[in-house]
């Protein structure tokens, strides 16, 4: 199942247009295969190169390996610096969603691994 995060570069309210659409579909999901869908034992989410490049410091390491470890370093607050640009809050929504997901369910609940 493909869930999509809204994005403009421009917004006026940041956490309602951008944020809370994306953390809200995928933690209800990822809600829903731990209520209905024992069987699952693998969800991967996908997201984009956003989420990892680190915005402060853009193409300084150009050989680097990124890894399923390796977030980038924006913050909530980071994400409301400039509301008029959302790559910024795309950037950092991939951590909402992962600290959304493992503060809303309990790690007896999760079935899969993520």
């Amino acid at each position: 199942m493909h869930v999509a995060s809204p994005f403009y570069f421009s917004t006026i309210d940041i956490k309602r247009e951008l944020l809370d659409p994306s953390i809200v579909s995928t933690t209800s999901l990822l809600t829903a295969i731990c209520d209905h869908a024992p069987s699952v034992k693998t969800v991967i989410l996908t997201s984009s190169f956003a989420a990892i490049l680190n915005s402060y410091k853009p193409n300084t390491v150009p050989q680097h390996t990124y890894t399923n470890s390796y977030w980038g370093p924006l913050t909530m607050d980071n994400a409301f610096q400039n509301t008029l640009n959302g790559y910024w809050a795309i950037s950092a929504s991939i951590n909402f969603i992962l600290g959304a997901f493992k503060s809303q369910i309990p790690d007896t609940g999760v079935s899969f691994f993520l």
